[in-house]
């Protein structure tokens, strides 16, 4: 097993070759520059966690490391949220306030989702990385930043930047390095690795006494596609670990064990998102840079229609909590859905922002 610390007391393990080479890259080469790095995976593989790790291991650790999610921020206040405004620019702003790149200065600014900024934004970004100075919103006085971006995605910015919809000198900027996050599903050794390192997390949590998974559910866990990869197992874990504790009615011990009967529906054999065994999901399994980034809003619809099958009808919220996208995202995704000939009903008022299901 092979561990990348990110935080003090706070590691990243893995069983896999292809993530132990990201860990010694991130070590070797990307900690210790001091280049701009831009990150690409699908959604839940763990692309926080890396960035986090290049900030650790480089000469910025001792200060701070500010995280963004850029999908998150309405466009409208892009610019106070990352470049800080005056007192009374705007209706609402009370008190002067920094922005997120203010408040890294010195350290590291992490932009998650990077590709969700608005062209007119995408240009304010690129001014401030190449004049590394930043004007609050009403404001004309400009502040010297000094900040290390590293900017993460699960498109393939490349093909968003032959299509006219990111910039292509930003990207530039962005990307003077970049690593590529493996989905799940191309490290099948990690499966049973995390999943134990989870369940000791959560059982610990919530006073289970149990030994771990036995081998039927070890085997269907590592049988499963994990379109939501690292994110959807820790869910399952937690989920698993639930009804583990509900069946032994309190009477567990430490010779207990997480059995295949309390693994979530969608992950046990009768589940129609398994993918065949592990050996034919390795050789199936994407491994270039574009098929690998271009599949994740996939994974992110396939998971949306998933958690609609299992109940139904649930709220734009619910799926994003239980997604760990923003509603931005996940509205986005309801979307696709009914462009794809599924037919999305909305019981309320009509509108993505109210309860959303599947046809019976």
């Amino acid at each position: 097993m092979a561990s990348l610390e990110y935080k003090h007391g706070r590691s990243l393990h893995t069983a896999s070759a292809l993530l132990d080479g990201v860990f010694a890259e991130v070590r070797r080469v990307l900690g210790p520059s001091d280049f701009n790095v831009l990150v690409l995976g699908e959604t839940g593989t763990g692309k926080e966690g890396v960035a986090r790790a290049i900030h650790h291991h480089s000469a910025r650790k001792s200060k701070p490391f500010i995280a963004v999610n850029c999908g998150a921020i309405p466009e409208t206040l892009a610019d106070s949220e990352l470049f800080g405004h005056e007192k009374g620019s705007f209706t609402g702003a009370a008190e002067r306030r920094k922005g997120h790149f203010e408040e890294a200065n010195g350290g590291t600014l992490f932009l998650d989702e990077v590709e969700e900024l608005s062209p007119t934004n995408q240009a304010r970004l690129l001014r401030v990385l190449q004049e590394r100075e930043v004007v609050r919103v009403g404001s004309s006085k400009s502040i010297k930043v000094d900040v290390r971006v590293v900017a993460a995605s699960n498109r393939d910015l490349k093909a968003l930047v032959a299509e006219g919809k990111f910039r292509d000198d930003l990207y530039y900027r962005l990307a003077v390095e970049t690593v590529v996050v493996p989905p799940l599903r191309e490290r099948i050794s990690d499966i049973s690795l995390l999943a134990d390192l989870f369940a000791h997390e959560i059982t610990d949590r919530i006073g289970l006494k149990c030994s771990g998974f036995d081998a039927s559910a070890r085997a269907q866990l590592e049988s499963y596609s994990w379109p939501g990869n690292v994110r959807e197992l820790q869910n399952a874990v937690e989920s698993s670990a639930a009804r583990c504790r509900a069946r032994l009615n309190g009477a567990s011990s430490r010779s207990a064990q997480i059995e295949e009967r309390d693994l979530p529906t969608y992950v046990k054999p009768d589940g129609k998102k398994n993918a065949g065994d592990a050996s034919t999901r390795e050789e199936a399994a994407p491994t270039s840079l574009n098929r690998c980034c271009s599949s994740g809003p996939e994974g992110l619809r396939a998971i949306i229609r998933r958690l609609l099958q299992e109940r139904s009808p649930q709220t734009i919220g619910d799926l994003s909590r239980e997604t760990g996208r923003t509603r931005k995202a996940v509205k986005r995704q309801v979307k696709n859905l009914e462009s794809e000939g599924v037919v999305v009903v909305l019981p309320r008022r009509g509108r993505c922002g109210d309860e959303v299901s599947l046809p019976q």
